[in-house]
């Protein structure tokens, strides 16, 4: 069990609702017992009866400072954000299958083809091909 001090403030996730709810160590228990010394400690919220419950009864995770609960929260927003992004790629590749981005598709197929003619086709974009003989070419046609 981790180690607490009385009057040690903690912070606590609420697993009921998005809150971060600061609480108090009040008291330290140290139980004796034939199987050896139990420590654990109790808290108080911050509630208008400043409820004083034992530590290992709360349901939400617990961290000794700020910075380390708002770590915790953004590393899980991220795999969460990550988690959707991976299912919304699913349903696409499934609904629409698997699109070629334009850079797969121009280095799947090569512009220029050999062609026994001497045509050179140039993609001018907008799908317009232009097609130019290698003899009208100067440097080419020589």
């Amino acid at each position: 069990m981790e180690q607490y001090e009385v009057g040690q403030i903690l912070y606590m996730t609420s697993s009921k609702s998005f809150k971060i709810i600061p609480i108090q160590v009040v008291e330290e228990v140290v139980r004796t017992t034939i199987s050896g010394k139990e420590k654990t400690y109790m808290i108080c919220f911050p509630d208008n009866e400043k409820t004083v419950t034992d530590i290992n009864k709360l349901k939400g995770k617990i961290f000794k400072t700020i910075n380390a609960i708002e770590t915790h929260l953004i590393d899980n927003t991220k795999t969460a954000i990550k988690q959707l992004i991976k299912e919304a790629e699913l349903i696409k590749n499934d609904a629409f299958g698997s699109i070629k981005k334009i850079d797969e598709v121009i280095a799947d197929e090569p512009m220029q083809q050999s062609n026994p003619d001497d045509i050179i086709k140039v993609d001018l974009g907008n799908g317009q091909i232009g097609r130019i003989s290698k003899k009208q070419i100067p440097i080419l046609g020589a």
